[in-house]
């Protein structure tokens, strides 16, 4: 593998972005056997599902493998920093929506599976040291139920939950603007500077002194990513895209010139169509919001007055990024809009999917050797790779009885998934056989240090301006300050009811 040493440099001092090398990764993976044979190999651990033995527990926060990837292992437990809590054995109790994960949360008991078992040993942590009751209630409903149920909580009293995990956007501004949750800002014993929690959020969800809700490593994290096709790759003689992401050079320019190489009309009648192979294959609706966030633009920001307005959306750059889109979708000869999102590509008839992080065991009964890319800089000038965060998000109830326990959990779980379940869940994602070189873990890595958040998509609920692209795109339009016209001033006037309710200024 090539780098170029000076954008490698450049991106390990950049704030977002530590891009891990290969001596990093195999510490990481190291870290991840060890602690698999922590947890099903030691004797100290009891058989029937017992709370994490103390002594293990200090074994498995050890500095058991350097300085890893993206993460600062320390040679002391790092919950110590927290503090020392007992909450008496008191429920810690979190609700979310089960069918929008395919990772754990509630884990009942062990089953020899890595990413399950690691996720049962955090929360049979967190009991065993400040004496609490995990709980959690997956609910099996709609997006929003999650939201709606923390909201009942509130208004019949019954101080459920401690934590709920939502919508990004579905009935979050409901709950927020309701005054159903409680001040991040004010939550002890949480450190929003540290690398379990996002960075971005806390600078574009605040409104005003209030941060309403909180991303962290508890949070199962999701964005869009580019899948792509090596056996394609190699029989057209193409650049290793590895190399181009650690070079900087890994642009949409670069993956519509490929795109159009592979391109090939596989029965020869003439037509392209589904049965036919392409470059690159996205579905319409929300794959394709990231895209302008990938080319280093968030919509939104705020005017003299504090409010979220869209002035981003009609910038220069970003017609150059609509004219881009629309070239790559319909003057490629690449590109394929499948009716099927997946079945070309399991097919091996396409050499870029653009798809979905969080969904990537979706792909596990692919029979080729593919990998994970992020998505594209806008051009090489850009000097980092950014991503939408399409994640959940947690509140915290605004009738919550006990937020110091709300603060320590919060902060403990977090601290222990980026510890430890997170890189289980790298094990976990990148067992398949086909998908399982250091280089894609890398970019995976690259994926989630680059998640950014915007008002627009949280705070919009969903407003014709949030798919701003996509309803362009579906219209095979360019004419992006009409668009902007049409529903900039509805989208900015949702916002800045809920900032004024947030704000007490209603």
């Amino acid at each position: 593998m090539t780098f170029n040493m000076n954008y490698y440099d450049m991106l390990n001092t950049s704030p977002k972005i530590q891009l891990p090398n290969k001596e990093k990764l195999m510490k990481t993976r190291l870290l991840t056997l060890l602690l698999a044979l922590l947890l099903f190999a030691s004797p100290l651990l009891s058989c029937g599902g017992e709370p994490l033995n103390e002594t293990v527990n200090d074994n498995i926060s050890q500095d058991i493998s350097g300085d890893t990837a993206g993460t600062d292992r320390i040679s002391v437990d790092p919950l110590d920093a927290i503090g020392t809590f007992d909450f008496d054995g008191k429920d810690f109790r979190v609700v979310t929506c089960k069918k929008f994960f395919f990772s754990p949360y509630d884990v009942e008991e062990e089953n020899g599976e890595l990413l399950n078992d690691t996720a049962y040993q955090r929360n049979a942590a967190m009991e065993e040291r400040y004496n609490i009751k995990m709980d959690y209630e997956m609910l099996e409903g709609s997006a929003g139920e999650a939201g709606n149920a923390l909201i009942k909580s509130v208004t019949a009293g019954d101080h459920l939950y401690s934590v709920a995990i939502v919508h990004p956007f579905i009935g979050l501004t409901k709950l927020i603007g309701g005054g159903y949750t409680y001040d991040w800002n004010k939550v002890p014993h949480v450190d929003y500077t540290k690398e379990w929690w996002n960075q971005s959020f806390n600078k574009e969800l605040r409104i005003g002194d209030i941060l309403p809700c909180a991303s962290g490593d508890f949070v199962y994290f999701n964005s869009g990513a580019i899948y792509f096709n090596k056996d394609l790759m190699s029989n057209y003689n193409m650049e290793n895209p590895y190399d181009l992401v650690y070079d900087g050079t890994w642009t949409w320019d670069k993956l519509g010139e490929m795109s159009v190489v592979a391109a090939a009309d596989l029965n020869g009648d003439g037509v392209m169509d589904e049965s036919d192979q392409y470059g690159y294959s996205i579905m319409n609706h929300h794959r394709m919001v990231p895209v302008t966030y990938s080319c280093g633009i968030v919509t939104s920001s705020l005017n003299d007055e504090g409010y979220p307005v869209l002035d981003n959306m009609a910038s220069e750059k970003m017609v150059d990024v609509v004219n881009m889109y629309y070239k790559l979708l319909f003057e490629n000869k690449g590109t394929l809009l499948p009716k099927n999102e997946l079945e070309p590509f399991r097919a091996g008839r396409i050499l870029f999917l653009h798809y979905v992080t969080q969904n990537a065991v979706a792909l596990r009964d692919v029979e080729f050797d593919f990998g994970i890319l992020p998505q594209p800089k806008f051009d090489t000038a850009q000097e980092e790779y950014y991503s939408m965060a399409q994640s959940n998000v947690m509140v915290i109830p605004s009738d919550i009885e006990d937020i110091d326990m709300a603060g320590v959990i919060s902060e403990a779980l977090a601290i222990y998934s980026n510890q430890y379940v997170l890189p289980a869940l790298y094990e976990t994602t990148f067992e398949h056989k086909y998908l399982r070189d250091e280089d894609s873990i890398a970019m995976f890595d690259i994926i989630k240090n680059s998640l950014i958040y915007d008002k627009l998509w949280n705070y919009a609920e969903g407003n014709s301006a949030v798919y701003f692209l996509t309803a362009l795109m579906g219209k095979k339009s360019t004419d992006l300050i009409s668009y902007y016209e049409s529903c900039h001033g509805a989208a900015e006037a949702a916002m800045a009811a809920l900032y004024d309710s947030v704000l007490g200024k209603n």
